[in-house]
């Protein structure tokens, strides 16, 4: 098998074991070019750690987006991000009682997925919070409100949030 000894400048090649059962295995190229590359690695990697407070009714506590932020006027689960040094349950924890004034008592991971926007890549972590110490309330300003988890309706959220929202009404029998 020959090497390849020129790689265009726009072509990045990638090799890989095609097969494990021959002694030197069959490598084979995949390509890919290289702005598609770039424009993934230029894109930033927020860490977001979001609560799913639910009660004992089968309600979550949502906010809504103020003003000036991405998606204003959208419903959002409270969190925020994840800051250096920070893991997402610090940063969760963290988040609640800055924004909507409560302490998890616990938290548990519900659903981990990245989404992809045009200038950043979100890597969100929600985690599903039952116990938590005092009343939530909009601490930053913006409003907040219970709303019946099979009343959640995606078109409400920014577009990161459908599959969890899709997850969240798939359940929603365990609370009829």
């Amino acid at each position: 098998m020959g090497r390849v000894k020129n790689i265009s400048i726009v072509t990045a090649v990638v090799w890989h074991a095609s097969n494990e059962q021959s002694k030197c295995g069959d490598f084979s190229p995949h390509f890919f070019h290289t702005s598609t590359l770039d424009r993934k690695m230029d894109k930033k990697i927020i860490q977001v750690a979001a609560g799913i407070i639910r009660n004992e009714f089968g309600q979550i506590y949502l906010t809504q987006r103020l003003e000036g932020q991405d998606f204003a006027q959208s419903l959002e689960f409270p969190g925020g991000k994840v800051d250096a040094g920070e893991t997402p349950e610090q940063a969760l924890k963290r988040e609640l009682e800055e924004e909507i004034g409560i302490v998890a008592l616990n938290a548990e991971l519900y659903e981990r997925f990245q989404f992809e926007y045009p200038t950043k890549i979100i890597s969100f972590f929600f985690y599903l919070v039952n116990e938590w110490i005092g009343e939530p309330f909009g601490r930053e300003g913006q409003e907040g409100f219970w709303v019946e988890q099979r009343a959640l309706d995606a078109g409400q959220f920014p577009p990161a949030n459908a599959k969890l929202i899709h997850r969240l009404l798939n359940e929603t029998h365990n609370f009829i």
